[in-house]
């Protein structure tokens, strides 16, 4: 029956602004889709999410409601939903609404704006340049300060590039773009920065705040645009910042007629493979294919070793090239006497439903009452402040006197924000790694190979770290003298109060070797060897 159903959809007339549109989520992706269907003329009347919900939460201007609550009024006033959540949720909401009996859904890979990809990956290198032609004889105007785009634009490949310039194109908004960027500016490269509009992370500051740090800066949602800037550029290399949860398609196109482009430097911030379970056909054939086919692949972690290890066929000019601490936060966080109270820090996602029921990281509703019952104050900053998603910790701060939620603080200032607090922490269960692949989102192998950016903001605060996981990244600073690795039942909580005016001037001399100018130079050279 729900085929049948999905059958039917593809007959039926793209989104239409005549006809308001609710929204299914609450998330980081959703955010995105909020603002982008509202830059593009369409009315958002609220979001829906699959579980209770607390009358009246708030998202960006409008409310959240339970869609059980909303059925009857989304089919009576016949509106739209578009469906805006991670790979991971995605087919249950689908097979949900249809089960409602309703027929106008769309995934955000359904949106009118969006890519037709399957109609780009048939396409051969010079079917390429016939489309990026027209693209830019149609819009001389607006390109006409492109150098060179129509001489370019007739051949194949680039035979001339600028050692000094550097294309990047952003899919997925993170810190370690950012500081990459800004570093390769500073050292003295030409940076010229795409960002995809519907980048997952996207805020109405990231444009501004990559601009200051770029000598050219774009935002476009129109995928054969950003194919006519990678391929009139004359860098020599564009670098692709992406992630396994946004348009990987889009990385994949690009890669798939790289001949027609600079060397393509392919950077996932988070893969999927072998670090998640019950991930889409879609996704791994995507990831694969820039795993495998790109120029060189730059990796914040070591997974691609671990994905060589399981027999998987990817790009062996790659390097490992960690998040590091950003060159200008020297903060020092307060030496305090043993007797003062102890604040730990948490900032980033935090885990709800399906993903906090099962894993054992980052479960800092128990960790919060652990800290209640050793008088000791946890404060959480989250990436996201949704209400609807986080109303569960919302519930514990008001009956937690330990327990504080704040509002999220942007990249570059969260690090003087927590320098306040004596140690950053990222919560681990006992048995984390003791955990069935087949079983929840996660796999035993994330928390062995991933990275995670927090650590260096924690450094870049001035704070040790209290951190079980990742666990190739903890043994490292665990022996730098800056990390505790510890799960969260063999903290003492009076060694912490002991050791942390030590750690803390400790952290001030190990995070100069960590500082990106200080460790810039491997990048470069890898760009050198492509």
């Amino acid at each position: 029956m729900i085929t049948g159903r999905r059958e039917l959809r593809g007959m039926k007339k793209k989104l239409v602004r005549e006809k308001k549109v609710v929204l299914y989520g609450a998330g980081t992706k959703c955010h995105s889709a909020y603002r982008t269907l509202i830059a593009s003329g369409y009315v958002v009347v609220y979001c829906v999410i699959t579980k209770d919900c607390i009358e009246g939460l708030d998202f960006e201007d409008i409310k959240v409601y339970s869609f059980s609550d909303k059925i009857d009024e989304i089919i009576k006033k016949k509106y739209q939903i578009v469906i805006a959540v991670g790979a991971n949720y995605e087919a249950d909401i689908v097979e949900n609404v249809i089960q409602n009996g309703i027929n106008d859904f769309w995934k955000l890979t359904e949106l009118p704006w969006c890519i037709d990809f399957e109609k780009f990956k048939k396409m051969d290198s010079s079917r390429y340049i016939d489309i990026i032609n027209k693209k830019y004889l149609s819009n001389l105007d607006r390109y006409e300060n492109i150098k060179d785009v129509k001489k370019f634009i007739g051949e194949i490949t680039c035979t001339k590039t600028n050692s000094k310039k550097i294309m990047f194109l952003i899919v997925h908004i993170s810190p370690r773009a950012y500081k990459i960027i800004d570093a390769l500016h500073r050292r003295g490269y030409l940076v010229n920065v795409i960002i995809w509009m519907n980048a997952m992370g996207m805020t109405k500051n990231v444009y501004s705040e990559y601009s200051k740090i770029s000598d050219w800066c774009t935002l476009s949602n129109d995928f054969e645009e950003i194919m006519m800037y990678c391929a009139a550029t004359d860098a020599k290399i564009l670098h692709i910042f992406s992630h396994a949860d946004t348009n990987l398609e889009l990385s994949q196109i690009l890669i798939n007629c790289k001949i027609i482009f600079s060397k393509i430097v392919f950077d996932e911030y988070d893969v999927y493979i072998g670090m998640r379970n019950h991930i889409s056909k879609e996704i791994i054939d995507a990831e694969l294919f820039c795993l495998k086919n790109a120029d060189g692949l730059c990796s914040r972690y070591t997974c691609m070793e671990a994905l060589e290890k399981n027999g998987y066929d990817i790009c062996k000019r790659r390097i490992y090239f960690m998040d590091c601490c950003n060159d200008f936060a020297n903060y020092e966080s307060l030496q305090k006497v043993e007797s003062d109270e102890l604040n730990l820090i948490y900032a980033g996602t935090l885990l709800t439903d399906k993903a906090y029921e099962t894993s054992k990281v980052v479960r800092l509703l128990e960790f919060g009452e652990l800290c209640r019952e050793n008088n000791t104050h946890l404060h959480i900053y989250p990436t996201f402040y949704d209400r609807a998603r986080l109303h569960t910790y919302i519930e514990l701060e008001k009956e937690n006197p330990y327990f504080h939620m704040h509002q999220p603080v942007s990249a570059l200032k969260l690090a003087q924000e927590i320098s306040q607090y004596d140690y950053g922490i990222t919560s681990a269960q006992n048995d984390f790694l003791d955990c069935d692949n087949d079983e929840g989102i996660f796999t035993k192998e994330l928390w062995l190979y991933c990275a995670t950016n927090k650590l260096y903001d924690y450094l870049d605060a001035g704070l040790p770290i209290i951190s079980a996981y990742p666990v190739g990244q903890a043994e490292i600073l665990e022996k730098e003298g800056v990390l505790l690795r510890k799960v969260d039942e063999e903290i003492d909580f009076n060694e912490l109060r002991r050791r942390r005016n030590d750690m803390k001037r400790k952290v001030v001399e190990v995070r100069e070797k960590y500082k990106i100018s200080n460790q810039l130079s491997k990048l470069t050279e890898f760009y050198d060897s492509l």
